[in-house]
């Protein structure tokens, strides 16, 4: 593909017309039958085309939309890494605190000064019966994080 092509499928994909959702079918069945896609999207155009129609408003481009949102049980919830980028990019401040055991995220509104925190626990992993699962064993304080920040981030900032 030449840089004017590749210039002219970025100017579709900013364009409010039907050709954006041209170019997400024709990349959704290319996608699709690719290696280097998650692993829920794999053989799944209908749902490349609806993650990269979600992501278009946040300005992602369907191979970051596919990153960003993560397919549980039928149902796309977007990535706490997506979340935390997304308020961070609004101007927000948000910090993490790791204890024993538990993650508390901390955020601040840039537009109101409101400010809430969320944590997430080893109990409250127990509970939801999550600690027994493979990734929370070997990646335990990183689970606790992202539970932290999703929490923070649908109080505090549910409208970024």
């Amino acid at each position: 593909m030449s840089d004017i092509q590749i210039q002219e499928e970025r100017q579709i994909a900013r364009a409010d017309d039907g050709r954006y959702f041209d170019l997400i079918m024709r990349q959704a069945q290319v996608l699709a039958e690719s290696k280097i896609i998650p692993m829920a999207y794999r053989r799944q155009e209908a749902d490349i085309v609806a993650a990269g129609l979600a992501g278009r408003a946040f300005g992602w481009d369907t191979m970051a939309s596919m990153r960003n949102f993560h397919v549980i049980e039928g149902s796309a919830s977007m990535k706490p890494e997506a979340m935390l980028g997304l308020v961070r990019q609004a101007g927000h401040s948000v910090t993490i605190e790791n204890g024993d055991g538990v993650v508390t995220a901390i955020g601040k509104r840039v537009d109101t000064g409101d400010e809430h925190s969320a944590s997430f626990s080893l109990a409250d992993a127990s509970a939801a019966g999550l600690a027994g699962k493979r990734n929370w064993k070997q990646y335990q304080e990183s689970m606790l994080t992202w539970r932290a920040v999703s929490k923070l981030c649908r109080n505090l900032f549910s409208d970024v």
